[in-house]
């Protein structure tokens, strides 16, 4: 079994957010802005 550390950032705004994610390394493994609407779904996959 893999252990998996990382840590991810959320910037909030009206209706983009900003997601930031770094891995234990501090490789950044996510940056992407998505809307209002989609924050759930990106988050959850």
């Amino acid at each position: 079994m893999s252990d998996y550390s990382y840590f991810c950032g959320i910037d909030l705004a009206k209706n983009h957010f900003s997601l930031h994610a770094v891995d234990q390394n501090g490789k950044v493994i996510l940056h992407k802005s998505v809307t209002r609407s989609k924050l759930l779904t990106t988050i959850a996959n």
